[in-house]
């Protein structure tokens, strides 16, 4: 009985004490989940996934480019999956739910990969609509790199499609806006390799040959990869041209590429590569080194490569024995060898279905079973509460206001002590002294004053806004205290510079801290440590990430504990700060002199930070 008591009270209490989150929340929200989605591992990524769309589905005020970005991602949970159809489909879906214009690479790479699936699926009237839309959300005229993409899947397509004259003038194209556009800082390289490629299947590869040739004469600048393609290419139309002493060169030239490669398929090239060799040094009776080079590919993993792959190999051995007078016990053997591999092949396969239809069925079986006792503790549990409900219910709304009302004397203490940091924070002689350097500037010149008017007015507000909440993204805190230090600089020009150092972390990370933390230090340094200085002074700022906090070093060089009044380990915000810090991250505030430039002050403090401000 207590049981159940015990966990119909917590139903409720969940469900009373719900928050609605806001759409920013939400948002917020919504965009840790696909974090998460995007560093799990695959089997969580979909409940991550719907708990975002769930959200979503309720928030109104959720993003577009969030709800884009959801779709997204469920496609390439199923492209993982290498589920293509569905795939296909949410990638159709994050396409057209985005903006009308395209405005990063992140929506271009959202096409490319939907392209890119269609075309797997042989779906290229699907292709062209994708294509068609994009162009709709461009500019062509205006907008070089995104049109250099149109013409691409329009070249793309076009060659699956054998269309290789209009792929070849979406081809000149996407070379032309690469050639008037250098800003691009992009190379035609690939372009023209690719073009070669269309002239061939148009029977114009004389002409392409020159395109070879110049990319050859440009051998530095290529990469490796295209360095591989581009010799391969001129070896085969070397060999079909019968000057197969060439053709032995360039392949050989292509092979050195393919060494330097760092690529899943690298043996598949490796096998082509070498094949190619054989079959010209065969043509030209070497046969010693025919077959050395077909015994070296032969050895990149025969039995894995694909069909045609092994079937060119034995080819290629059948053609080398036949020359040779050799036995062509040697053919038979790696017959033998292939054919061994594709019955073990589709033994396993067969072995693997049939456990997995046998795995299937107990799975079934299991799942009935457990939902016909599911089925049964549901109905005991509804007699049983519909029998209790009004007993519970008292209760319950007892736990709901025990419980709303220790939350909100919580709350209230929280924002007492964030009001205690706020006083202390700003402090009312720097306000009056920033207007007062204002207000001498506009003797001087009354637009610069407006300026430094309109700036103090804008740090005022930010500072009003961080103040209200218990975490603020680290990017605004940062922002606040630099705007606070450059008006301290209107005070004092020259006076002081300062530095800020991130370790195992970026100042736009996407995390959360308390506001208001940092400022009294800061503070102290400009207005006691260099109360005697003209200039020359420095405040660096060291952060550095660790699992659960920031570790913030404030260094100065200004007079440090050198003045016996010194009274800053004794300020009341100072307090403050180091016990809710202490009660935050269980470590001390260490305040002592600055080794580095033996004078000055060290502040070391640990900074509590969150994955979001829900908290």
């Amino acid at each position: 009985m207590s049981k159940y008591l015990s966990c119909v009270f917590l139903v409720f209490v969940v469900i009373g004490c719900q928050k609605k989150l806001t759409p920013v929340e939400a948002s917020q929200k919504v965009s840790s989940l696909q974090q998460k989605a995007i560093k799990t591992a695959s089997d969580s990524t979909f409940y991550y996934l719907q708990k975002a769309d769930k959200l979503i589905q309720q928030h109104a005020g959720v993003s577009d480019s969030l709800k884009t970005e959801n779709l997204f991602q469920f496609g390439l949970y199923y492209r993982e999956l290498s589920d293509l159809e569905n795939a296909s489909e949410y990638f159709y879906k994050a396409t057209e739910a985005q903006e009308d214009s395209i405005q990063n690479s992140r929506q271009f790479f959202q096409y490319f990969v939907a392209f890119e699936t269609y075309k797997s699926l042989g779906k290229y009237g699907d292709c062209m609509t994708l294509a068609d839309s994009f162009k709709r959300k461009i500019n062509l005229k205006k907008d070089p790199l995104n049109s250099g993409h149109y013409y691409f899947f329009l070249e793309d397509i076009y060659k699956v499609t054998s269309r290789y004259e209009k792929a070849l003038s979406a081809n000149k194209k996407r070379i032309e806006i690469i050639e008037k556009n250098p800003s691009l800082k992009l190379t035609n390289h690939q372009e023209l390799l690719s073009q070669y490629n269309i002239l061939y299947y148009l029977n114009r590869e004389n002409e392409g040959v020159k395109i070879l040739d110049d990319l050859i004469r440009k051998d530095s600048l290529l990469t490796t990869d295209l360095k591989r393609q581009v010799y391969s290419s001129r070896g085969i139309y070397d060999f079909y041209q019968g000057d197969f002493t060439s053709a032995i060169s360039n392949y050989k030239k292509s092979l050195k590429n393919v060494k330097l490669l760092k690529v899943f398929d690298q043996n598949e090239l490796l096998a082509n590569s070498y094949s190619n060799i054989a079959e010209a040094y065969i043509i030209i009776k070497e046969y010693d080194k025919a077959r050395k080079y077909l015994d070296s590919a032969k050895g990149q993993n025969f039995e894995k490569l694909p069909n045609d792959y092994q079937r060119n190999i034995l080819k290629y051995e059948l053609k080398l024995a036949n020359e040779t007078q050799e036995s062509l016990a040697i053919v038979e053997t790696e017959l033998d060898r292939l054919l061994d591999n594709q019955n073990k092949s589709y033994q396993d396969k067969y072995e693997s279905e049939l456990l997995a239809l046998k795995e299937s069925a107990a799975n079934e079986a299991l799942l009935f079973e457990q939902k016909k006792n599911t089925e049964l503790k549901n109905i005991r549990l509804r007699n049983t509460l519909f029998l209790l409900f009004s007993v519970l219910l008292l209760f319950t709304l007892g736990g709901i206001l025990y419980y709303r009302n220790k939350k909100l004397r919580f709350e209230r203490l929280n924002l007492q002590m964030q009001q205690r940091l706020l006083r202390s924070q700003m402090n009312p002689h720097f306000t009056s002294n920033v207007l007062y350097s204002i207000q001498n500037t506009i003797k001087f010149s009354s637009e610069e004053a407006k300026k430094h008017l309109v700036k103090f007015s804008r740090l005022l507000r930010l500072i009003l806004e961080n103040s209200t909440k218990n975490y603020i993204q680290f990017e605004k805190e940062i922002d606040a205290l630099k705007k606070y230090m450059d008006f301290q600089l209107i005070r004092f020009p020259e006076k002081f510079s300062y530095t800020f150092t991130y370790e195992n972390m970026e100042e736009d990370d996407f995390i959360f801290v308390p506001p208001m933390l940092l400022q009294p230090f800061i503070e102290n340094s400009i207005e006691h440590g260099f109360s005697a200085m003209e200039h020359g002074g420095l405040i660096a700022l060291t952060f550095t990430k660790k699992d659960s906090y920031i570790l913030c070093a404030i260094r100065d060089n200004g007079k440090g504990f050198s003045d016996p009044g010194s009274t800053f380990k004794d300020s009341v915000s100072i307090k403050l700060i180091a016990d809710f810090l202490k009660k935050s991250t269980k470590k001390e505030v260490s305040i002592e002199t600055n080794t580095q430039s033996e004078t000055g002050v060290l502040v070391t403090l640990a900074i509590p930070y969150k994955l979001s401000d829900e908290n």
